[in-house]
């Protein structure tokens, strides 16, 4: 049988059975056609989309840079002068140092844009502010003698302990110049890869 099909005298074949092929290769034809051409747009699609993640990821780079840097500069002036002032009462003076900087902030919500760069400037933020939140709180406390009165009561209490600040500065340090070591890598990757 598989022989007789082999043989089969295409030019002696009735019209309807040359339809009957015509239609049955051409389906086949149109099916291929039917998963080639949206598998191909959706290729070229997850392409376009990665281009453009990784230049949107190199210009964030490229913007936040000079902002991380800043801001781990600033750390380290505000743990210079944590250190250089002798009373330690001029708060304003090492917390105006621990601000994030306004063009890293204004951008945080586009951060998770950058992946596991992302994470690390979120750390370093993150850090910076529960510094600034110590140093306050060391202040005062300072300050105060570790006690506070409840203005609405007159009642005096005991402030807890404060966290240690140093250890603190050092985590902040740490964690902003493994920010800026993601990002430079980030930026490295993004700019390289084809």
């Amino acid at each position: 049988m598989y022989q007789y099909c082999f043989y089969l005298d295409w030019t002696g074949l009735p019209p309807e059975v040359w339809a009957a092929w015509v239609q049955a290769v051409g389906s086949i034809i149109a099916i291929g056609v039917a998963i080639f051409v949206p598998s191909r747009i959706a290729s070229k699609d997850r392409a376009r989309a990665e281009t453009f993640r990784r230049f949107r990821a190199a210009t964030y780079a490229f913007v936040l840079l000079p902002q991380l840097r800043t801001m781990e500069g600033r750390l380290a002036t505000a743990k210079a002068r944590w250190r250089e002032v002798p009373s330690r009462y001029d708060d304003d003076d090492v917390a105006e140092y621990l601000n994030v900087p306004e063009g890293l902030s204004e951008r945080l919500l586009d951060i998770h844009e950058l992946a596991e760069a992302g994470i690390a400037i979120q750390e370093a933020v993150d850090a910076i502010n529960q510094l600034r939140l110590a140093v306050f709180y060391q202040y005062a406390h300072w300050r105060y003698a570790g006690v506070f009165v409840d203005h609405d009561t007159g009642d005096e209490g005991v402030m807890s302990e404060p966290e240690d600040v140093s250890a603190m500065f050092t985590h902040a340090a740490t964690t902003a110049r493994a920010a800026v070591e993601a990002l430079e890598q980030a930026r490295r990757a993004a700019s390289t890869t084809q």
